[in-house]
Formats: C-alpha cells, structure tokens, sequence
C-alpha cells in the first residue's frame, strides 16, 4: 500500500521495514 510512498520518501534498504515507519516518522503522503 505504501510501498510508492516509502520509495518516494525513503529509499535506503528495506521499504518493507519503513512501510510501517513511513506514515510515523517522515509523514507518508506529507
């Protein structure tokens, strides 16, 4: 669901591990 945003944001290592965090940390859609 949020694997294009976690790419988007952050592209690092695992966008798996981030999908989670996304929405948390660098705000997902923000």
């Amino acid at each position: 669901m949020w694997e294009p945003e976690i790419k988007v944001g952050t592209t690092s290592s695992a966008p798996s591990d981030r999908a989670p965090m996304a929405p948390a940390m660098p705000g997902g859609a923000a």
